[in-house]
């Protein structure tokens, strides 16, 4: 994957592309070739059509075509042309070029910051939800699948096909003290005082308050963005033993 991506920096700089959009450039063609490494896939034109459908609902058409754009630049570079996915039909809106800023990236340092100031701020839940996102890469519709149950057995099961996640020794313990704190005994972890799973707008709207407190670029703290940030962190973790990490409770 290395030496892979490393003839794509070299063909994007022949190009005359900036440096921020080989660095965009880039992240996008390691976003997707992590994705397939998870999954245990291999790289195909219907696996990339799977991959951009599962783009976060909640991303604007445009920042889709954004990615779409990116990511089929990688595909022609592979000489895979054929393989180009469709850009969505945008109506209303105005384009923006490929070398905006729309897909900010998080920083290890920023990651950790925003943790400690929910902390800080006492809300307990978004602090673990955070560092669920950031250590599994899951997204927030699959947080529903993790339940006290499933702490127990050390996995959640998540998506259609049941894809099988490792919750770890760190994760697993950090959840169930949430769930001591919180007094939950069974069922879902992360839910609202009906017992609904949470909806990704109002976890959305709090990691921008958070992001606000914390002095961190708002357009960076999203659930979307957690995920990213996992990406580069499984893509760091393979080259130089980087991960993200348990932050915990500062108190």
């Amino acid at each position: 994957m290395i030496t892979l991506l490393e003839k794509y920096k070299e063909q994007l700089q022949l190009e005359n592309k900036t440096l921020n959009s080989i660095q965009q450039y880039n992240r996008e063609a390691v976003h997707l070739l992590v994705w397939l490494e998870e999954k245990g896939i291999p790289l195909t034109g219907e696996n990339v059509k799977a991959y951009v459908d599962l783009l976060p609902e909640t991303l604007r058409p445009i920042s889709k075509n954004h990615t779409i754009t990116l990511l089929n630049h990688f595909l022609c570079f592979l000489g895979k042309s054929e393989w180009k996915v469709e850009l969505l039909h945008i109506e209303n809106e105005k384009e923006t070029d490929v070398e905006g800023e729309d897909n900010l990236d998080l920083t290890q340092l920023e990651y950790e910051c925003l943790v400690r100031t929910a902390y800080t701020l006492k809300n307990l839940r978004l602090a673990v939800i955070i560092q669920t996102i950031a250590v599994t890469g899951i997204r927030v519709s699959d947080l529903a699948a993790i339940t006290v149950e499933a702490l127990k057995l050390g996995y959640v099961c998540i998506g259609r096909k049941g894809v099988k996640v490792i919750l770890g020794t760190e994760l697993i313990q950090l959840l169930m003290d949430y769930c001591e704190e919180m007094h939950i005994h069974n069922g879902i972890v992360f839910k609202t005082r009906t017992d609904q799973p949470l909806d990704r707008t109002n976890i959305w709207h709090a990691m921008k308050n958070i992001a606000i407190r914390a002095e961190i670029d708002p357009r960076k703290c999203h659930p979307e963005n957690i995920c990213r940030f996992y990406a580069h962190t499984l893509y760091e973790r393979g080259i130089h033993g980087v991960r993200a990490n348990i932050v915990g409770n500062p108190e």
